[in-house]
């Protein structure tokens, strides 16, 4: 899905110890790989610092509470989503952290990515999945419309989709999208 996005930089959203952030790196540069867990940045950066990796930048990132402007006047440094656009952005198991823990509908998914990148390379975890099971068991109401239709038709509003593949294995399913 790299390959058909094409070169230029990628925003690697939720990317945990930045795994796929490095295959990202093998197509494209540079690659900021961002994440809520100081502990995975901090495993992705010492492993960046020891094998000399260049072009890859972990940073610690809270997507639902980013980075606003700020210095004189908020015109200093920009906000971290106005620091893109991202030629293409990374969302491998994230959405439903976003969808269930933090209540994001998938239309404001839609929007918040549409804003972000061209290429949108993103991981549907269906509601049977462990981990979305897990989290959907510590909320206190029901998400009638967490399916992957929903995303889908969501989704589709602000991007076509290029290219849709299950995850052997799992039920879980990967998309390559383009914005409309």
């Amino acid at each position: 899905m790299l390959d058909t996005a094409g070169p230029g930089p990628v925003w690697d959203l939720g990317a945990n110890t930045g795994e796929f952030s490095r295959l990202a790196l093998d197509h494209s540069t540079p690659v900021v790989s961002l994440d809520f867990d100081p502990g995975a940045v901090e495993i992705s950066y010492r492993q960046m610092t020891r094998d000399g990796e260049t072009g890859l930048f972990p940073l610690v990132a809270d997507l639902t509470n980013p980075t606003p402007p700020t210095g004189w006047a908020n015109r200093e440094r920009r906000s971290l989503l106005e620091r893109g656009p991202a030629h293409t952005v990374i969302a491998l198991a994230l959405t439903h952290h976003l969808a269930i823990s933090h209540n994001v509908p998938f239309g404001r998914l839609a929007d918040f990515f549409a804003g972000l990148t061209r290429h949108l390379i993103v991981e549907f975890v269906p509601a049977a999945d462990p981990m979305a099971a897990r989290l959907l068991a510590m909320r206190n109401h029901d998400f009638p419309d967490y399916t992957v239709a929903a995303f889908e038709s969501a989704l589709d509003g602000r991007f076509t989709i290029c290219r849709r593949e299950p995850i052997a294995g799992s039920d879980r399913v990967l998309y390559l999208m383009e914005t409309r």
